[in-house]
């Protein structure tokens, strides 16, 4: 005949002596998924003790037939009465097959036959893994660590090819911003090009058909050639300490002087904007 329990039922699972079987099942949960040996690795042991009586606990209350002969077996000896020698010899079969060790799925030696296995196997499948490979001769450390180091190889793998799509994917993008600002920088460039091409051309056309008016004209002399000039587009600005006096128009104006490439006259800017106008005349 197994001998008594060393601790109250009730109280290891925290429950009520009324408590229902929601209330055994949820705080069984609780507690097991608190004391399990996979969530204390610092401390094994009493892990697996705590574990073990709550397992105990909860499988006896929630069979309702091994439930109540622990209420009666408990209250009986409280009365310290002893119960019939039929219900002895009855309650003695029974704890028998309660009590009969069976094998561990988990690595922790054999348990008593209350152990819920399902429940654990899959609330728990990389202990019950440990379990089979220790019935096998394999040390659960050594297969522990080795997983560990498995796992941490795959994360650091894992981790490299993140880092290499991360630099890959940047240098696509430095490369791509650094094409487009040469691409940028060449169009700038081209533009440039063509606009003093352009301006070159224009000036190049404006000298040759100011000296055809100027042989038309037949004009020699400077005074000739400045009533007849027509004024370059392209006169550059001079500055002057002070007025000046514009060589068309004789007037003294301002301090910015526009000279002639043609005749190196000084112009005002008045007499710019209608030398324009006659050069567009002109050309019409």
């Amino acid at each position: 005949m197994p001998p008594n329990p060393s601790f109250d039922y009730y109280a290891q699972l925290q429950v009520e002596s009324t408590a229902t079987a929601e209330q055994l099942t949820a705080s069984y949960r609780r507690l097991a998924r608190i004391h399990h040996p996979d969530k204390n690795p610092d401390k094994t042991e009493e892990a697996t003790a705590a574990f073990q009586k709550i397992q105990e606990a909860y499988e006896v209350l929630n069979d309702p037939a091994q439930r109540a002969r622990y209420d009666a077996r408990f209250s009986s000896a409280s009365r310290d009465s002893a119960p019939p020698a039929s219900a002895a010899h009855a309650r003695d079969n029974d704890m028998d097959d309660f009590f009969r060790p069976r094998y561990d799925p988990f690595g922790f030696g054999d348990f008593p036959g209350f152990f819920n296995y399902d429940f654990w196997r899959e609330a728990f499948p990389s202990h019950a893994e440990q379990g089979r490979e220790r019935r096998r001769g394999v040390d659960p450390l050594d297969a522990f660590y080795q997983r560990e180091r498995e796992r941490r190889e795959e994360r650091e793998k894992s981790r490299e090819k993140v880092l290499e799509a991360l630099l890959a994917a940047r240098r696509a993008r430095d490369e791509a911003e650094d094409a487009a600002k040469r691409a940028k920088a060449d169009a700038k460039k081209s533009e440039e090009e063509a606009k003093n091409e352009a301006r070159a051309r224009r000036q190049k056309e404006e000298k040759s058909a100011q000296e055809a008016m100027w042989e038309k004209k037949n004009a020699r002399t400077k005074d000739e050639k400045l009533r007849t000039c027509l004024h370059s587009e392209f006169c550059t600005k001079v500055p002057q300490k002070q007025k000046f006096k514009c060589g068309f128009c004789n007037t003294k104006r301002g301090i910015t002087a526009f000279e002639c490439p043609h005749c190196a006259t000084f112009l005002c800017q008045l007499c710019l904007v209608y030398f324009a106008g006659e050069r567009d005349r002109a050309q019409k």
